[in-house]
């Protein structure tokens, strides 16, 4: 309840109807529980697929010191029929926000706690701490600073979503449950208490954004007062509706209308003023189905009732507590009433309203009274599943399993109206190994539910798990593997309920494919390395393991960057032609992949090839001294990996450029005609390479060198007679050249006192005959010019000599 009890005939707010007992009272013994949530289930948290999930939420609470007794607690309950359990609960401290270190604090830091989220977690089922504040005193106005007011203060609020955070971490829970009761009084600074709740969670949901939060509630708060619900919704992922205790107040009200309380169902399913059907209609005008949560007692309220004979269904007690000796059974202990050897004539009914609810009579000798009960038992709780389901709600909400124990009967009715999807078949149109590329279809079934739906999640080598088709009513999927990386793939089938099931999936069945690729590499070449730059290597890649292998070929230069030559394709070869490269060492690698791997390359394999050119060059006659005028002949040769040379000759005069004096083939000699040239130093270069070579310098290699190009060293020169003559003689001048093998003469002469020289043209013979004849008397210049023939000098060298005419 909401309040501790004084009396039995106490009149809860409309807006507070519904709630959990956080002390004892004279009326109710129900111990204090606590809320949690089901999260999503990850893709790679997937548990065994020997067991169903229910197809909506089961909440169940579970009393602090009740979690491991062997007779109620968890050692006794089916898993399979949970999907949330909530530890109930940890008190807060309204003063400073803090947890309040009692019974049910060390209950949580037990071994029976973690022995409990061990289970639970095994089995999927989520825990979480329900979080417990409640205080209804009245602020007189908002003069008064209640424990509520208090504990939804900002700096308290804080200081327990703190606490919250580090106690979900520590003890690996799934995500809290709050459980504040009050009736929204005004708090000092002018605010409610819904307006300060709203904002306690807002922050709670900031503090823990992907954790699972849920609320519990009055099952009237959808007419407004103390919760918020719109407010709230944002922050919440579940509203749990507290639909028990109704009858405190619906006596009041039609159909009843007793002046004192008077017996009817704790949470009634329909006909009486709060009821199931209501408070879940009301809800669902504010917020979705899905975050709703039907609350549901596994207790009763037992009391004496006046009489000698049996009593009806909504019996008056006494308003003096001891005098009805009011108890409050759970159902463990109402389904084993008939048996109790104080019950005589013991009787089961139904609510003549609701037509589902039970209530019994049965005397008491002890008590020397005819009692009255109202609880629910299976029929009465299977017609609020049924309410659940037919509303499509989030799930049901249990106060509280420890209460219910190990009654199979209660984990059975639980599977039969929740109970999911039966574990699936799956197969697979192949089986391992096999190829990628390839498309693999996939069929599924299951039973025990009415819609199912399939939803297909992958696994790839790596780990990572991807949705590759969202839940649909067809069981199958068909699965294209182009582009897929080999190795093992695991293949899940989630199935569900179609029906706004809160799970991710009810149950699943896994199959696992591996995909192989190319197993072997293998790279042939046509040619043994090395070859003569301009050869032809075919390279044949080959391959084992992959039906429809696919190959890329790769060629790295000497020093350089790998680059692809022949991109992939299913032909396997790859011819080099080496025209145009430079030679040395390559090398060379083929890619193979099986076709529609997303591999880059399932194997890969190559090695280093060579391709060769002139390594050295000779030319002949070697750089010296040459005669200028004469046509030279070079010869010139070259070794070391090129068989068919081919040369160019290149020759630079003394002081000038370069020219190409014969283009490149394959003739290796050059006849240098130097007829004309002038004597001096000349270059005379030949280079060397193999056809088709790439090389940059535009040779493999190159001989040659400076040839210098020699004239007529001296020349003398003699004249007879000698010294002088008498006018008109003829004189004989003789000359004679050395250094040069083909020398030509000319003769000059003038008179020393001034004049024009002379010329006799030049000739191969070094003696001139002079003649006088004509020419005045006086001193006269005679001088001789020698070069060797065909030299592009005017002369070479010269002599001269003074004679005398007399």
């Amino acid at each position: 309840m909401a309040v501790a009890l004084t009396t039995v005939a106490l009149t809860l707010p409309a807006t507070s109807i519904g709630g959990h007992a956080a002390d004892s009272a004279p009326r109710s013994t129900v111990a204090a529980t606590q809320h949690a949530v089901q999260g999503r289930v990850q893709s790679t948290t997937l548990k065994s697929a020997t067991f169903t999930k229910p197809r909506r939420e089961v909440f169940g609470y579970v009393n602090a010191a009740n979690i491991a007794d062997a007779t109620v607690g968890y050692p006794g309950w089916d898993f399979n029929s949970l999907t949330t359990i909530a530890f109930f609960g940890l008190h807060v401290n309204a003063g400073d926000g803090s947890f309040a270190f009692d019974s049910s604090w060390n209950s949580w830091n037990s071994t029976n706690l973690t022995n409990l989220v061990s289970a639970a977690h095994a089995a999927g089922v989520k825990v979480v701490p329900s979080i417990l504040l409640h205080d209804f005193t009245s602020t007189h106005g908002g003069s008064v600073n209640t424990g509520m007011c208090q504990g939804l203060s900002t700096a308290q609020a804080n200081h327990t979503i703190g606490d919250i955070v580090s106690e979900v971490r520590a003890k690996n829970a799934d995500g809290v449950n709050i459980d504040y009761e009050g009736s929204d009084q005004l708090c000092p600074g002018g605010l409610y208490q819904h307006q300060m709740l709203d904002s306690m969670m807002a922050s709670l949901r900031s503090a823990m954004p992907s954790a699972y939060i849920s609320i519990a509630t009055y099952n009237a708060s959808y007419q407004g007062g103390y919760f918020d619900i719109k407010g709230l919704n944002p922050y919440v992922d579940s509203f749990f509706l507290m639909d028990y205790d109704s009858d405190s107040s619906n006596y009041h009200f039609e159909p009843l209308v007793c002046a004192t309380y008077c017996f009817s169902p704790v949470g009634p399913l329909n006909s009486y003023y709060y009821n199931d059907t209501n408070s879940v209609t009301g809800y669902l005008g504010l917020v979705p189905a899905s975050k709703v949560i039907l609350g549901v007692p596994y207790y009763g309220y037992t009391a004496c009732v006046p009489g000698a004979s049996r009593p009806g269904p909504n019996a008056v007690p006494p308003t003096d507590p001891n005098a009805a000796r009011w108890t409050v059974p759970r159902y463990v202990d109402s389904v084993a009433m008939p048996t109790y050897y104080d019950a005589y004539n013991y009787a089961l009914g139904r609510d003549p309203f609701t037509h589902e609810d039970a209530y019994a009579t049965w005397y008491s000798k002890n008590n020397g009274c005819w009692r009255e009960e109202v609880w629910d038992d299976t029929t009465s709780l299977g017609a609020k599943y049924d309410l659940a389901n037919n509303m499509n709600l989030r799930g049901i909400g249990i106060f509280t399993l420890d209460y219910g124990g190990n009654s199979p009967e209660l984990w059975q009715l639980l599977h039969g109206k929740f109970g999911g999807c039966a574990v699936p078949t799956l197969s697979s149109s192949v089986t391992s190994p096999l190829a990628v590329g390839g498309t693999v279809s996939f069929s599924s079934a299951t039973s025990g539910c009415p819609s199912p739906i399939y939803a297909y999640w992958v696994q790839s080598p790596s780990g990572v798990w991807d949705e590759v088709r969202g839940y649909s009513s067809t069981s199958g999927w068909s699965w294209n593997t182009n582009g897929l990386i080999p190795g093992t793939y695991n293949v899940v089938v989630w199935v569900k309920n179609n029906g706004g099931d809160v799970n991710a999936y009810d149950t699943f069945a896994t199959t696992q494919l591996t995909f192989n690729g190319c197993a072997t590499v293998g790279l042939n070449a046509s040619l043994a390395s090395p070859q003569p730059v301009g050869s032809s290597y075919t390279f044949t890649g080959t391959t084992t393991g992959c039906p429809a292998p696919q190959y890329q070929f790769w060629l790295q230069p000497p020093s350089g960057k790998w680059r692809v030559v022949q991109s992939y394709s299913s032909t396997s070869t790859w011819t080099w032609n080496t025209a145009g490269w430079i030679p040395g060492t390559y090398n060379l690698a083929v890619w193979i992949r099986q076709r529609g791997s997303g591999n880059q390359y399932d194997q890969g394999g190559g090695g280093p090839y060579s391709i060769t050119s002139c390594t050295s060059a000779s030319l002949s006659p070697s750089p010296g001294f040459l005669t200028v005028g004469a046509t030279i002949g070079f010869t010139g040769s070259s070794s070391g990996g090129c068989p068919n040379a081919e040369y160019e000759f290149w020759t630079r005069r003394p002081g000038g450029v370069w020219t190409v004096a014969q283009r490149y083939s394959s003739t290796s000699t050059f006849s240098w005609n130097t007829a004309g040239f002038v004597p001096g130093n000349y270059q005379v270069v030949m280079w060397a390479r193999q056809p088709g070579s790439g090389t940059p310098a535009g040779y493999d290699a190159f001989s040659g060198g400076q040839y210098t190009l020699d004239g007529c060293s001296s020349v003398s020169l003699g004249t007879s007679p000698s010294g002088s003559a008498p006018r008109g003689t003829t004189v004989t001048v003789s000359s004679s050249a050395s250094g040069c093998p083909a020398p030509e003469y000319s003769l000059w002469y003038k008179p020393v006192s001034g004049g024009q020289w002379r010329q006799i043209a030049y000739t191969t013979n070094g003696t001139f005959a002079w003649s006088t004849s004509g020419l005045a008397a006086g001193s006269y210049y005679v001088v001789v010019w020698a070069r060797q023939t065909g030299s592009g000098t005017a002369y070479d060298t010269s002599q001269y000599t003074v004679y005398k005419l007399v």
